[in-house]
């Protein structure tokens, strides 16, 4: 069964499918609950973090855990809250973005959305 969604942004869409891997950050418990069912309901493979730190911690490890493959992976999707405690969503984003410019040639940049509830 090929079920997907698309959002369309301002100058691209993105098609989350089953098996599309997703980050969601946020550090109300209710909000991971609600975008991970909404997820998991098109089949979506779905980690979730409290704080813009350990979402940073969940792809450095998925990174690390890779490091003697030629092309790296982690997610294709990144959503993340605006407006979190410590660390941002803008500050988030752009520790990622120095993180893929890091591996540029290995890494395949993640779409990123913020939300806020």
């Amino acid at each position: 069964r090929d079920s997907h969604q698309e959002f369309e942004l301002v100058d691209q869409t993105i098609t989350i499918k089953s098996g599309t891997k997703v980050l969601v950050i946020d550090d109300e418990a209710f909000n991971q609950i609600v975008l991970r069912q909404l997820l998991e309901r098109w089949e979506v493979v779905c980690d979730t973090a409290s704080s813009g730190s350990e979402g940073l911690q969940l792809i450095q490890d998925q990174i690390n855990a890779q490091k003697n493959q030629a092309k790296l992976s982690y997610y294709d999707v990144i959503i993340v809250d605006y407006d979190m405690p410590v660390m941002c969503g803008p500050e988030f984003i752009r520790h990622v973005r120095e993180i893929e410019n890091q591996y540029r040639h290995r890494l395949e940049p993640a779409a990123v959305l913020g939300h806020t509830a």
